[in-house]
């Protein structure tokens, strides 16, 4: 597996009101890192879109260990874990100027016909260029399962900047959302420590959704549990396990 890195500042317009990493900034700086690795080969976005294909995610899982604060300079690292008849996996990380690991995302991936919206084949030769192997066991990702009840729930519509260039709502936008739909002081105290979504189904322009959430608050260790609904189905589920912030 071939590693990719580059190195970057943390921004403050890249973080919240304690100076800590935005999700939402962390998923778009971790797809532009991905993006510059496919131009060795014509799988970055420009060119799927020339062919009216795109990368579409199924599932993240994320490790936490602290979120970089504004002023800091990290390296983003990404390599291709691999990939079978249509999924293929990529792990990511963000790893201190100190040298200590601060993130870590599996996540999973398959190419999309954006007219038909029909799922691709993967391509073994153009794994080749990035060393990722044909697997015969898939990376175990977490299992999200929806619960019966949610206490809460907040609604929200798509707008024409939620949008990204497959024509859906970009995945970062969903982050927005969970983060939102918690309560403020929480959220001020918290951070995750361990969180996955998984994707089932896209979200449109105009749409209406609504995240609904459970919290469950303990000294030891928070959880909250989402499921992000649309026309009456389950476009997205999540689960977030939280800790306090390291200072």
């Amino acid at each position: 597996m071939k590693r990719y890195e580059e190195k970057y500042t943390i921004r403050l317009a890249d973080c919240d009101e304690q100076q800590r990493l935005r999700f939402p900034v962390l998923i778009d700086l971790l797809m532009t890192l991905s993006n510059h690795q496919l131009r060795k080969t014509d799988l970055d976005m420009v060119h799927l879109l020339q062919e009216d294909r795109g990368w579409v995610v199924i599932q993240y899982d994320f490790e936490v260990s602290a979120l970089p604060k504004a002023g800091e300079t990290i390296t983003l690292w990404t390599c291709a874990v691999g990939y079978n008849r249509f999924f293929e996996y990529r792990d990511f990380g963000i790893v201190s100027a100190e040298g200590s690991e601060l993130i870590h995302v599996s996540s999973q991936w398959v190419i999309l016909d954006l007219k038909a919206r029909r799922i691709q084949p993967a391509d073994p030769a153009k794994m080749i260029p990035f060393g990722a192997p044909a697997l015969t066991h898939l990376p175990k990702m977490r299992r999200l399962v929806a619960l019966k009840h949610y206490e809460e729930s907040k609604k929200y519509r798509v707008r024409y900047y939620d949008l990204d260039t497959n024509r859906h709502m970009t995945n970062s936008h969903y982050f927005d959302w969970l983060f939102d739909s918690l309560p403020r002081l929480f959220l001020d105290t918290n951070c995750p420590r361990r969180m996955s979504i998984k994707f089932d189904r896209e979200i449109h322009y105009g749409d209406e959704a609504e995240v609904k959430h459970q919290l469950t608050v303990a000294e030891d260790g928070s959880v909250s549990d989402f499921a992000i609904m649309a026309h009456g189905k389950v476009s997205a589920l999540a689960q977030i396990d939280w800790q306090k912030p390291q200072e």
